[in-house]
């Protein structure tokens, strides 16, 4: 960069009056930023990012309710390409959100820091010549754009941006009426990306609050300690509230996941699904509420899933037909009846797992790894641990367990162990389902073409207890020759009734957790499903390499 600079001096430049903007491609863009902090950015008016972002390490501001922020000291101009396979455009459409939408000041954001996206351009689009290199050519989608019209569309961006700054005149300025229709519309094509990370919870978005929230069972006369084991009592099915600065729960799981599970069709989800044969005609409502929480988490207090509404802290609403010595029976929320509906408030549990780092990835706890941050590897999680209420428990709550337990084998029990159904399943054929009404019409005709598509397998079997659930993993089996990847869950189910004293901590006999009415999933995430249509599963058939 000074040996460019001192040229552009020598042959007669006056660099102290001279608007400057530096700009940079690819890797180029990815250290400008860097670069242009340390080095230069009292000379700079401004900063343009080809197939490249502000990294993460940039959002360091907070609004006054702790909301992250970028902060980065000069104009920057963000533009992506829909097809790039190194720069994907999943992170650029973080880069919009975080750096535009989620702005504390989204009009002054959309002129400071704007980013577009070119449709049908790939990454090696934006530089000139036949001949990437081999790794490019090798990770790289195809092109659906010349490269005269591919340059001519990224010319105009850069160009309404570079003369809206030159112009200073905020108000009746054409160029930055432009730039901003421009940004206006890349949002529009990305909104079905934040769409499904809203509903994955992305931990980039915001972090997850991991709070200890108390539940309804909490008695301050009972003080705080839990005696003999340590934790703190009556957290257990406590719910985190989402605030500013931090994300509470996983929306899939709650509104779409545990009514599936429960027989019950989400709201706004056109797809039906049918109860169990015993049950035909159910009119249960599921108000659930999800909580993020490290699902192996025992201290200082385990998180578990919970159907709320009784007033003894280990009881599992409706379990009277399971009727055993250890604790009273429950009674049931509801009697539902032919002519009744039942409405019942549900608690879940969530924890993401991102392909960037191991188990206890930092993602989690931080706004950034800028190590990591890329854009060449996915972005969405690779799996939701979700903790959820079984179908077995949703009934019997509701009052369907009565004069006989309802069957476990056929509410809950996979089709490989003998039951009618797997649920695990039928909620990730739902996230497929949902992904792919999302595409856009141009994107969905193109993944039909060359996509590898995504395909439910039967549930698996895992271990008899929760830490072979915890670490036995969402499967994602390629078969390039068939064109498919198999995607199969593993869920872990507890009969909806308790085999032993448990409870939260009213007497030295109920030190254990309840564990009835269960059926954990290994869940598809709806952006993991999305993120796959727009860029991974074509990598198969539409790479740029002949």
């Amino acid at each position: 960069m000074e040996r460019v600079k001192t040229k552009m001096i020598s042959m007669g430049l006056d660099w102290n009056a001279a608007a400057v903007f530096y700009g940079g491609h690819s890797q180029g863009g990815a250290v400008m930023p860097s670069y242009l902090y340390e080095r230069a950015q009292g000379q700079a008016m401004g900063m343009i990012l080809l197939g490249s972002f502000l990294a993460r390490e940039w959002r360091t501001g907070t609004t006054t309710k702790g909301r992250p922020q970028y902060e980065y000291p000069v104009p920057t101009l963000t533009i992506g390409a829909e097809l790039d396979g190194l720069c994907r455009v999943t992170r650029i459409a973080e880069s919009l959100y975080n750096q535009v939408s989620f702005s504390e000041t989204p009009d002054s954001a959309i002129r400071r820091l704007p980013v577009t996206v070119i449709r049908g351009m790939n990454h090696f689009g934006f530089a000139s010549g036949n001949a990437p290199p081999k790794f490019v050519a090798s990770h790289d989608l195809r092109s659906e754009v010349g490269e005269e019209e591919g340059h001519a569309l990224v010319a105009a961006d850069v160009a309404a941006w570079i003369q809206a700054l030159l112009a200073n005149d905020d108000e009746n300025n054409k160029h930055w009426k432009a730039l901003e229709e421009r940004v206006s519309e890349t949002a529009v094509f990305l909104q079905p990306i934040v769409d499904a990370f809203t509903l994955e919870g992305y931990a980039m978005f915001l972090p997850p609050c991991n709070c200890e929230a108390k539940d309804e069972y909490w008695n301050p006369e009972t003080g705080v300690a839990r005696s003999l084991s340590g934790r703190l009592p009556y957290r257990m099915y406590g719910t985190c509230v989402s605030e500013e600065y931090c994300t509470g729960g996983v929306p899939w799981t709650s509104d779409f996941a545990m009514p599936i599970m429960a027989g019950v069709a989400p709201k706004d989800f056109t797809a039906s699904f049918e109860s169990a044969p015993a049950f035909p005609a159910l009119s249960i409502a599921v108000k659930a509420t999800d909580s993020l929480h490290d699902v192996n988490q025992l201290r200082p207090s385990p998180h578990l899933p919970h159907i709320h509404g009784n007033n003894i802290n280990f009881a599992n609403p409706g379990n009277t037909g399971h009727k055993n010595a250890n604790n009273p029976p429950a009674q049931p929320i509801c009697r539902l009846g032919p002519a009744s509906n039942c409405t019942l408030n549900i608690t879940t549990v969530t924890q993401h797992v991102y392909s960037n780092s191991g188990e206890f990835d930092l993602w989690r706890f931080t706004f950034s790894s800028a190590s990591l941050d890329t854009g060449f590897l996915p972005l969405a999680a690779r799996e939701l641990k979700a903790k959820l209420k079984s179908r077995q428990a949703v009934y019997e709550a509701a009052g369907l367990g009565i004069d006989q337990a309802v069957d476990l084998v056929e509410t809950d029990t996979p089709v490989s162990e003998g039951g009618t159904g797997d649920r695990c399943g039928e909620i990730n054929q739902a996230a497929i389902d949902w992904a792919l009404g999302k595409l856009p019409p141009r994107t969905a005709e193109r993944f039909a073409a060359y996509g590898q598509k995504l395909v439910v397998g039967p549930d698996l079997k895992t271990g008899k207890a929760g830490p072979g659930w915890i670490w036995d993993p969402l499967r994602w089996l390629k078969n390039d020759n068939k064109g498919t990847v198999v995607v199969q869950s593993v869920p872990f189910l507890t009969e909806n009734y308790n085999k032993y004293p448990c409870g939260e901590g009213r007497g030295p006999g109920e030190m254990v957790a309840c564990s009835a009415g269960f059926h954990y999933c290994k869940l598809l995430s709806p952006a993991r499903a999305l993120e796959w249509m727009l860029i991974d599963g074509l990598r198969l058939n539409y790479t740029a390499a002949p």
